[in-house]
């Protein structure tokens, strides 16, 4: 644990969340853990190591060094290395049993990453993480506008949004999806029924100018003419004539 951090540590290549080999997409036994604890301001660079059983000191240069090695674990407030140390070793082996193995504090260092990582074990989703190849990525650089944004100057009465819960009422939505894998790459001559997704089309009415109002209040148009199918969707609502 380090005074400034107040955090004991583990191996990162057995903590980190959502970390995966390359072979089964699983992650691997965790080995021991190891604890740092800044010493009693000697100086600004000494530290004092433990790992269990043994207590050593260490400069800035081996705090550095474990770093690259290990990932920082919650310790509590008014906590010794060694009380550290033993409660995360019992909460870790007690929720080991309970769970028959499936949830392990010494892999993802404490309970918040814990709690992730469980859902991701439990969810559908993806169980990793795909490379996204140059051609989709530039597809999706494109389609990538920006929101309509626009204002005029106004007096009477007004309504106002509760921006903090837009997030979960999109959320909620049961029409709401998420890509998670590349899509299809194929021409298409109907735009009757798009599935999700993002299309190079031509919409009629597409203005010189950014900054012209059409491209500002209704409607945003894109200038490499790359749009997601909602995009697609409002045009189709507002009436502008898609190629």
């Amino acid at each position: 644990m380090c005074k400034k951090c107040k955090d004991p540590i583990v191996e990162k290549k057995y903590v980190s969340i959502g970390t995966q080999t390359d072979l089964t997409g699983e992650i691997p036994l965790p080995r021991k853990n190891v604890e740092i604890q800044d010493k009693e301001k000697i100086t600004d660079t000494t530290y004092n190591f433990y790992d269990g059983k043994t207590s050593w000191d260490g400069s800035n240069n081996t705090f550095r060094e474990l770093s690259q090695q290990h990932l920082f674990i919650p310790v509590k407030r008014n906590e010794t290395l060694e009380d550290a140390y033993n409660r995360i070793t019992v909460e870790s082996e007690e929720m080991m049993k309970k769970s028959n193995g499936e949830i392990n504090m010494k892999v993802t260092g404490n309970y918040p990453k814990t709690t992730l990582e469980l859902f991701r074990k439990k969810s559908n989703a993806a169980n990793h993480k795909k490379i996204i190849a140059k051609e989709e990525s530039e597809w999706i650089m494109k389609a990538s506008t920006g929101g309509i944004i626009w204002s005029e100057k106004y007096e009477g009465p007004a309504q106002e949004l509760d921006y903090e819960s837009m997030y979960p009422t999109c959320m909620r939505k049961v029409n709401m999806q998420w890509p998670i894998y590349e899509g299809d790459f194929e021409y298409l001559e109907n735009l009757d029924d798009l599935p999700f997704g993002i299309y190079r089309v031509e919409i009629e009415g597409q203005p010189e100018k950014k900054k012209d109002e059409k491209c500002t209040r209704l409607f945003r148009y894109n200038p490499e003419k790359y749009y997601t199918h909602y995009d697609i969707q409002r045009a189709k609502d507002l009436g502008p004539y898609k190629k």
